[in-house]
């Protein structure tokens, strides 16, 4: 079923092992219910064709931390998709937003819900459930964003990666204190290679948190994001992270 297609995303269902979907280039989503033994296509299109990368590709997926029947798609370049039968079928949403060209998707809980979708373009902000989106503005040098995550304890923090392209030449995390309202520095140490690409981080410490560069740089927290060390083994090129309990 996925001989001919390129994974580039992947996510199991909180509350059930045995469902994994994954999305893939050409733009697609297969939902397994089986532990991944096989996967069937999701009912719904993408795009065809793109500019920049030829075929959409689908950048992530997502289940919603509050409607557990939900999960987004994040496209490049085909915009948000949002299924509300745990993949199954799916529409595009999004009305409003900067690009189509999304290379993130995160939902954080603020008392009531922000779906946020990180661009070509910047940051962008849906207060209705993903139907619209609007811009919102950071103050850097630069708008484009990647990894939009917030801490894995469910307080306020919230990360954001930001860059000067892709790859880049260099680029900033940023930290959010109050939801995604506001953003500020997170102080990553050194001289960084490239746009910072990920954040990994985990509820069982989730003061323990990795960021990675597109060009190898790691950096690791164990304050939830107070201050951070350059690891120095140092990768080719990374496009995920992820960290996970032994037991």
């Amino acid at each position: 079923m996925l001989d001919d297609y390129d994974i580039w995303s992947m996510a199991q269902a909180p509350d059930d092992p045995d469902t994994i979907v994954v999305g893939t280039q050409p733009a697609n989503i297969f939902v397994s219910t089986d532990g991944g033994k096989s996967f069937g296509p999701a009912k719904g299109s993408f795009s065809e064709e793109c500019i920049f990368v030829g075929k959409p590709r689908v950048t992530q997926i997502l289940f919603d931390p509050i409607d557990a029947d939900t999960l987004w798609a994040g496209v490049e370049i085909d915009g948000v998709h949002r299924s509300t039968d745990r993949g199954r079928t799916r529409k595009k949403v999004g009305q409003g937003i900067n690009s189509q060209d999304i290379h993130g998707v995160s939902v954080v809980k603020n008392g009531g819900k922000l779906v946020y979708a990180t661009t070509n373009r910047g940051l962008n902000v849906s207060r209705d459930n993903g139907e619209t989106f609007s811009f919102q503005e950071l103050d850097s040098p630069w708008q484009y964003t990647r990894t939009i995550k917030p801490r894995a304890d469910g307080d306020k923090t919230v990360f954001l990666t930001n860059g000067n392209g892709p790859p880049g030449s260099t680029g900033r995390l940023l930290r959010s204190r109050d939801y995604g309202a506001t953003f500020e520095d997170a102080g990553l140490p050194g001289t960084l290679n490239s746009t910072p690409w990920t954040v990994a981080t985990h509820p069982s410490d989730p003061k323990l948190i990795f960021v990675c560069s597109n060009l190898g740089q790691i950096f690791r927290s164990i304050d939830g994001g107070e201050s951070w060390i350059k690891l120095p083994r140092e990768f080719g090129e990374v496009r995920s992270t992820i960290w996970q309990p032994l037991a």
